[in-house]
């Protein structure tokens, strides 16, 4: 393109879609001035980009409209925007069956959110600060009080849809968190967005906190390493978070110098968080259990090390055994959910507990512990055949209680698990890598036709057990773990968390150093009995 309007005409470089935008967003007959970030701001120039980002909230709070363009009209988009449209502002000229829920319109619908602009992260704050936005999509428009409406219109008709973060985002919660709280509730919220430049997955969302009393220590600067940006966000947030910091660690990073106790922002959400998870967490566990000079929240230190000093975290922890034998890990979408073999690792260690061949920390079969009830269910209902029994040397294991009578074949017609994952499969071929992301994983899907309580358990558990594995521990303990475990890892409850911790030993020869592995769930026999007069969590250094 070139400028207008001045005595020397100068070509630059945009993209085709800002192109595409510039032509449809210009009068014909009158000058229309418009502020664009890709075009204002000097990418190459850093210290330009880092006096930019500290403008923005000022740019879109104080612009008189804010404007998206979603691009040229496609893949039925004029259907999905004519019925968000009608939701808001019926037509007297159309009804409820001018618009079925049909496969054409939901996979419009579908289509028309998965445009590049609601994966951004940059546009949450566009949508947060301003007070007036309009959307552009080909010849379409849409005022934004017409997507607020949708998003009310799918709860009131309980449409099973999930719509991008920029558009089912609360303003409510931005006001009611301390501002460590909102910027690493923001940061897990929006983990799913895209940004090409992956400091703006920190820097991008700043502007949202300016509107707050109490400031953090961070400004943009974009001549910072990726490591130091993330790791001095963790140092900001770590006081008031604690280890819900912590939790978010998933994946690994590839970021060579990332501390492994600090969230990489640019990890796409790999896992349910089970600290975040009301029928999994322990947090009550620590009422009423203060350790006299024990901090229940982890601290940063420096420590010395080969390479000079690094800053590694401090917590205190109570070993509860090592990896001792694996499951597969489940995918969901990918591959079955492994009831059989993780029901068969669990129940074989309980059995032989109980017979006193292994460790005698456990005095009891796994029975009343949740998860095993999960998988006991999930075992049962997978099986070959509704009269296979599997053999239980301690007592007959109870049919589940809502299976009676003719219910039986029913329940078992359902097949449960292939109806959803199939689900799955088909929503998954349909995105360009064939890949659906953690986020958009529909396990809602897997509780349809289900009794609410056990149809809860069975969405609530797939999800907590996506991209993670059984595990036993030489301690006769079983839990999930996440997919990166390794046999030999040790898992430690820390002091003030509320789920553990997998952590693997820095050297073979053990020590007090450790690398951050994930978090995941142990089962409730290993928290009791863990503080007594006798026993003291140990230090535990994560580098």
């Amino acid at each position: 393109m070139t400028t207008q309007g001045f005595k020397v005409t100068q070509p630059f470089s945009v993209t085709s879609n800002c192109f595409s935008a510039l032509k449809r967003l210009r009068y014909k007959a009158e000058t229309r001035i418009l502020w664009i970030d890709a075009l204002a701001i000097d990418q190459s120039n850093v210290d330009e980009r880092n006096h930019q980002v500290s403008l923005m909230s000022r740019i879109y709070s104080q612009a008189t409209v804010v404007v998206v363009y979603l691009g040229d009209t496609a893949d039925n988009s004029d259907l999905a925007i004519d019925f968000i449209m009608n939701c808001y502002d019926p037509s007297p000229n159309t009804t409820s069956l001018s618009f079925p829920k049909s496969d054409i319109l939901m996979q419009a619908l579908r289509t028309l959110f998965l445009r590049p602009w609601f994966t951004r992260v940059w546009v949450i704050q566009e949508v947060f600060l301003s007070t007036e936005k309009i959307i552009y999509c080909g010849d379409k428009e849409l005022c934004w009080s017409a997507m607020e409406n949708f998003k009310h219109y799918l709860v009131n008709t309980r449409m099973q849809f999930r719509l991008p973060y920029v558009v089912s985002m609360s303003n409510r919660y931005f006001e009611e968190e301390t501002t460590e709280e909102l910027l690493l509730k923001t940061l897990l919220d929006s983990r799913h967005c895209q940004a090409s430049d992956p400091r703006d997955k920190v820097y991008s969302l700043l502007p949202i906190l300016q509107s707050h009393i109490k400031s953090l220590d961070l400004i943009p600067k974009y001549q910072d390493g990726l490591d130091k940006i993330y790791t001095d966000c963790a140092v900001s947030l770590l006081p008031s978070c604690g280890w819900n910091l912590v939790y978010a660690v998933q994946g690994q990073s590839g970021i060579e110098a990332l501390p492994s106790w600090v969230p990489d922002w640019n990890v796409t959400p790999q896992r349910y968080i089970i600290g975040t998870a009301p029928w999994m967490e322990m947090s009550y566990f620590w009422i009423d259990k203060a350790l006299p000079g024990i901090p229940d929240k982890p601290q940063i230190m420096m420590r010395d090390s080969n390479d000079g000093q690094m800053l590694v975290l401090r917590g205190y922890g109570y070993p509860r055994g090592r990896v001792v034998r694996m499951g597969s890990t489940y995918i969901a979408g990918k591959t079955p959910f492994p009831a059989k073999e993780w029901y068969t690792l669990v129940h074989k260690n309980g059995a032989a507990n109980n017979s006193g061949s292994t460790s005698p920390s456990v005095e009891l079969p796994h029975r009343t512990d949740s998860l095993f009830k999960f998988l006991r269910l999930a075992h049962y209902l997978y099986s070959s055949s509704m009269e296979d029994k599997e053999e239980d040397p301690v007592n007959e294991l109870p049919e589940p209680d809502f299976i009676i009578g003719g219910s039986r074949t029913s329940y078992r017609d359902y097949k449960f698990g292939s109806r959803w994952e199939h689900t799955v499969k088909k929503l998954a071929s349909e995105r360009k890598d064939g890949v659906l992301p953690f986020r958009d994983i529909p396990f809602h899907y897997a509780a349809e036709g289900w009794p609410p309580s056990y149809g809860n358990t069975i969405s609530g558990n797939l999800e907590a057990c996506h991209l993670r594995r059984c595990f036993v521990t030489d301690t006769g303990y079983f839990g999930i773990a996440p997919a990166e475990t390794q046999i030999g890892d040790q898992v430690f409850i820390c002091v003030g968390a509320s789920v553990p911790f997998v952590l693997r030993d820095i050297r073979s020869s053990g020590g007090d150093e450790f690398r951050m592995v994930g978090e995941g769930y142990l089962e409730v026999g290993g928290w009791h009995g863990m503080i007594t007069k006798e026993s003291q969590p140990q230090p535990l250094y994560i580098v």
